[in-house]
């Protein structure tokens, strides 16, 4: 503000991931170094004066990986149409226009497994597969995979073509 930056910049906070120790993901399941939902979930603020409709809010699903091209959409920054981006710009959320187009995204974290489809969030820890419809259950609390095998068929096959493509050319040491 001292400088009249204020108006100029846009600003953007966010976690990477839940809470540790005796911090507390209120209703939802887990917390950091799970992909539970209270290990996912965070929020994120965005100001920018004039451009961003104070008190705003938007459920949408964005990832860390969206930051970079938002921010180059914003700075007018042009990415060289070689490079290969895991994100997506989401500045149209920021400003009210539109919605995210519809996407499959993905995590992977040691015994975890995640693929989210709109509400559809299949995990596997381990052996233990699940799947939640966090429209009505974002505590997840109810895991309806008998109810919806042809979502959890279609997730897990999503996620190992993604598994598939991010480890290609890579060799894994166990």
């Amino acid at each position: 503000k001292e400088l009249g930056l204020e108006l100029d910049t846009f600003i953007f906070f966010c976690s990477d991931n839940g809470h540790t120790g005796p911090g507390s993901s209120g209703v939802l399941r887990g917390k950091k170094g799970t992909l539970w939902e209270g290990g996912t979930r965070v929020p994120g603020i965005a100001y920018w004066p004039g451009k961003i409709q104070a008190s705003s809010q938007s459920d949408e699903t964005i990832l860390s990986m969206d930051v970079f091209p938002t921010i180059a959409q914003f700075s007018q920054t042009t990415i060289p149409q070689n490079l290969i981006m895991d994100g997506v710009d989401f500045s149209s959320v920021l400003l009210g226009e539109k919605q995210l187009d519809e996407r499959t995204v993905f995590w992977r974290f040691r015994k975890f497994k995640v693929a989210r489809k709109n509400q559809w969030k299949y995990l596997a820890e381990g052996k233990n597969e699940y799947l939640f419809d966090l429209e009505t259950d974002f505590a997840e609390q109810v895991d309806v995979a008998e109810q919806y095998p042809e979502i959890i068929k279609e997730l897990k096959a999503a996620f190992a073509k993604w598994e598939e493509d991010v480890t290609a050319g890579v060799e894994i040491i166990a």
